[in-house]
């Protein structure tokens, strides 16, 4: 091993860093969210074949395409988190209220947002020991939200999450 215990799995945050656009919209400036899993970000890379006047062709990279991201977030009592979601998605796509029944396209600008995933220490909540911030991020699909009288467990709103890129902070 490297000296250090290993990364729990239940051990993180995520924080919502909309931009201008989306906060004047939605009214809330940097909501976190309670999420019970997420997943880190990847790329898939894509790869070609290549003669490159050697006897076996070769393949390598000629594109790279970002994974989504998925959420599972608890919905509490309030509801907010349903309600900040449902705001979100009008900003993508809304009614402009003249009367018909066409839909509209929102900006990208005033719909994307950073989202943070902070993996904390297990033996240190507080402290953070990774953190990914997903640039340009915005839901492409927000899941039904399973209700069941029967069941004790609590409810999960699912989002998956397009970005255009993401960084891996340092930390010190």
């Amino acid at each position: 091993m490297f000296g250090s215990p290993p990364a729990r799995q239940n051990r993180f945050l995520v924080q919502i860093n909309p931009g201008l656009g989306l906060t004047a919209k939605i009214g809330l400036s940097s909501p976190s969210f309670i999420t019970m899993n997420t997943s880190m970000p990847a790329y898939q890379f894509e790869a070609a074949e290549i003669n490159q006047g050697k006897p076996l062709p070769r393949r390598i990279i000629n594109g790279v395409t970002p994974q989504t991201t998925n959420f599972n977030f608890l919905v509490t009592e309030d509801f907010k988190i349903k309600e900040y979601f449902d705001a979100w998605q009008n900003v993508i796509f809304f009614n402009n209220n003249t009367g018909n029944n066409f839909k509209y396209i929102g900006f990208y600008d005033d719909y994307i947002a950073d989202v943070i995933i902070q993996q904390t220490s297990f033996s240190d909540p507080m402290q953070t020991i990774h953190q990914v911030v997903l640039h340009e991020a915005y839901p492409i699909s927000v899941g039904p939200m399973t209700l069941d009288s029967a069941s004790g467990s609590p409810v999960l709103l699912p989002v998956t999450m397009n970005w255009y890129d993401f960084d891996v902070i340092p930390i010190e």
